[in-house]
């Protein structure tokens, strides 16, 4: 259902004072590109998360990227950045590990060596510490390349005991534990005491998000609901997950817009 379809709803959860607005980044506060160097939200965007930050109990940026490279792309101060899909949470300055990754930064580190020397034309690897993305979008070839260098991954993953995701136009290794978007979401919740919340998000790894919101409200946990960003090659998971959508990063300029308009709403 398309999130215009229940205006009613979003203007009760942005007044509402225990309310969080928990985002993915890429593909959802700023357009897929080709290069992710160059990825970043334009500037309504930016203001709209700076608004409604001061009138919602937290605004969370919720990222596959390293914590400090979200930070400094999203660019505006206040908010509470949770990164490498839950590995990463970056409070009072610090870059805080779970426990039970830690034991695995050798192996990440092995992993990334072996990944370097292997890649492919066009492919590009990140190193974000405790996980590692191998990014293929500028390949000349996308599906070539993903059908040879996946076996070569998979192999790599086994043998140093990571697990192996896949994204749009991208290769995911991280730690065996239990970890993931859909995780964090959920300690953020409880850690905040969030009592109604929305998370947006266009990909793969944010399918764990909105089902994570779906288990929250029906346990009467917190009335969370999962909104897909489409686009045309969404992944299947965003479809069957979502409780509601938006069309592509305009769409979730247009929501953010509503959110700020209904806080200003009722503070007058």
């Amino acid at each position: 259902m398309n999130w215009k379809e229940n205006l009613a709803l979003w203007e009760r959860l942005a007044t509402h004072r225990g309310f969080a607005l928990v985002s993915d980044f890429d593909g959802t506060l700023s357009p897929i590109v080709n290069d992710p160097e160059s990825a970043k939200p334009d500037a309504r965007i930016q203001a709209l998360l700076g608004e409604l930050r001061d009138h919602v109990l937290a605004v969370v940026i919720l990222s596959g990227r390293a914590v400090e490279d979200v930070s400094e792309r999203v660019g505006v101060p206040g908010l509470i950045f949770i990164g490498n899909h839950g590995f990463e949470r970056l409070q009072d300055g610090k870059i805080i590990i779970p426990d039970q990754a830690k034991p695995y930064q050798k192996a990440v580190k092995k992993a990334a060596k072996k990944i370097r020397r292997n890649l492919l034309p066009g492919m590009r690897l990140e190193n974000k510490g405790i996980t590692l993305s191998v990014h293929y979008r500028q390949a000349e070839d996308e599906e070539a390349v993903r059908e040879d260098f996946l076996p070569r991954i998979r192999s790599w993953s086994d043998k140093y005991g990571l697990v192996l995701f896949q994204g749009r136009k991208v290769f995911e290794l991280r730690p065996p534990v239990d970890v993931d978007k859909g995780t964090a979401f959920i300690q953020f919740v409880k850690d905040f005491k969030v009592q109604a919340a929305v998370y947006l998000g266009d990909d793969t790894t944010d399918a764990s998000v909105l089902k994570a919101a779906k288990k929250l409200r029906e346990t009467g946990v917190c009335e969370a609901y999962g909104i897909g960003v489409h686009s045309p090659d969404t992944p299947m998971e965003i479809h069957l997950h979502e409780d509601y959508y938006v069309d592509g990063v305009d769409g979730v300029g247009d929501f953010l817009s509503a959110l700020v308009d209904a806080c200003k709403t009722s503070s007058t």
